[in-house]
């Protein structure tokens, strides 16, 4: 029940405030959508950048093991934007890149360390549109992820 809330409350902050991110700074955090789906951990698997950058394929921070997740069926879908992804048949999220870096929280590496491939999963993620200095691009945070 304290996650409904929890979910229903950054739902109505952000079709209120839908840069819920800015600072002074001039960067800017746009949420596009949100993602409540019922899942089935496949596994880890190996990605391969195929960028054509200097850092490309082992330094970029995009190579590296992916953890992978089939999804069931959405609890729960929104959507704020034109550009916002659809609804999902799979998800993946970087596990651990090759150059150390990770897109989960230690507390979800350690929860996905001890998945085994067709465990059922609550697997919650955002799709951020993300403006700093560095430029625009997109990110899926997970926000939950815990057996079901």
């Amino acid at each position: 029940m304290k996650s409904l809330i929890s979910l229903s409350l950054i739902t109505a902050v952000a079709a209120v405030f839908p840069f819920a991110g800015c600072n002074s700074s001039g960067s800017s955090t746009e949420i596009l959508s949100l993602h409540d789906t019922d899942a089935v951990f496949t596994g880890l698997t190996r990605h391969v950048c195929r960028g054509r950058t200097a850092l490309c394929p082992d330094k970029c921070g995009h190579s590296g093991e992916l953890a992978v997740f089939s999804i069931d069926d959405y609890r729960s879908y929104q959507k704020f934007n034109n550009y916002a992804d659809k609804k999902q048949s799979r998800f993946s999220v970087m596990y651990q890149s090759t150059d150390g870096r990770s897109d989960l929280s230690q507390a979800q590496k350690n929860f996905v360390s001890m998945l085994r491939p067709g465990e059922k999963v609550h697997l919650v993620w955002e799709q951020l549109y993300i403006t700093d200095e560095n430029g625009s691009y997109p990110q899926r945070p997970v926000t939950k992820l815990e057996k079901r």
